[in-house]
């Protein structure tokens, strides 16, 4: 690895692969983690999603982006990894396995939740300096709960290539990002084993009302933290001007949730974009991201 070039690969966790793409090296490292998490969103993603973002970032640091549970190249044996606290248990083993000792967790959509639960509880060894969401359907408050948007009518009879532009088309302020290249990656996954070991998972009803349910339980339960305790370290809430499936009011009422964080509190909302501001903007996003998560990386040296 140069160090400079993203590079993909897979890393065995407790006996099952999971899909990575990373840049740089060394222990401390900004955690890219996408929404459209299996079960949870009326769409799917992948880690694919943030290549663009990790081409234009620095060449200094690590930088990794995982493919959560049942997506990309990340398959599933039991519907429990598709939970919130499955999928955050994942992740803080792929970190300990990838030799990660200080992260710094982005968490898009429904994995803004995976972020989150990731500061409050990090597998032993494993250090989080700051947080940053973005688009954050899975923690901002909502009238339900759970995120009141459906993406009616695909044009699933056209195929999975179809499916995916139409999906990030809807998704997006703009449609430049929604390049034949990311189209067919997305559409390559949702022909694979891990999206069909997360359909075989769902097909079950019990399954399918449990993700519901605890999507719901852990919104409830971040709420309860933000209101009983609060976050002690840094937070960052990025917000699409345009994103269709939640308002910037929703991002502020997320910024009013997590006014009780004892340390470094932004949101910032990013103008002509939509739910994937990283793509359709990913400079503007990394004006942001980047002095963020080396002043959270400092924080944490300075306190060790």
């Amino acid at each position: 690895m140069t160090g400079v070039d993203v590079v993909e690969r897979t890393v065995e966790v407790d006996g099952r692969p999971v899909r990575i793409l990373e840049r740089g090296s060394g222990t401390v490292a900004t955690v890219l983690l996408h929404g459209g998490m299996a079960g949870h969103g009326p769409w799917q993603g992948a880690a694919d999603l943030w290549r663009p973002l990790m081409e234009a970032m620095a060449p200094r640091g690590r930088v990794i982006a995982i493919d959560l549970p049942g997506c990309g190249g990340s398959p599933i044996a039991d519907a429990a990894e598709l939970t919130i606290a499955g999928a955050t248990e994942r992740v803080g083993a792929t970190l300990r396995a990838l030799g990660i000792e200080v992260a710094v967790p982005v968490g898009h959509g429904e994995a803004s939740l995976v972020a989150l639960l990731l500061a409050r509880r990090p597998p032993e060894g494993l250090s989080v300096g700051g947080v940053t969401v973005i688009a954050a359907t899975g923690a901002a408050p909502t009238s339900d709960g759970v995120s009141p948007v459906v993406l009616l009518n695909p044009p699933s009879a056209q195929g999975a290539a179809a499916r995916t532009r139409w999906e990030l088309d809807r998704l997006s302020s703009s449609a430049a990002h929604v390049t034949d290249d990311i189209v067919a990656a997305l559409a390559r996954h949702a022909d694979g084993a891990a999206r069909a070991s997360a359909a075989e998972a769902l097909s079950h009803p019990e399954a399918a009302i449990r993700l519901t349910t605890d999507l719901l339980g852990a919104k409830m339960d971040f709420f309860a933290h933000c209101r009983d305790t609060g976050y002690d370290l840094p937070i960052s809430i990025l917000w699409g001007s345009h994103d269709p499936l939640l308002t910037v009011a929703h991002g502020d009422g997320l910024f009013a949730l997590l006014s009780t964080t004892s340390e470094e509190l932004d949101f910032n909302v990013l103008g002509r974009t939509g739910h994937l501001p990283f793509r359709e903007d990913p400079r503007a996003v990394l004006r942001i991201l980047e002095p963020f998560a080396t002043r959270s990386t400092r924080r944490w040296e300075v306190a060790r």
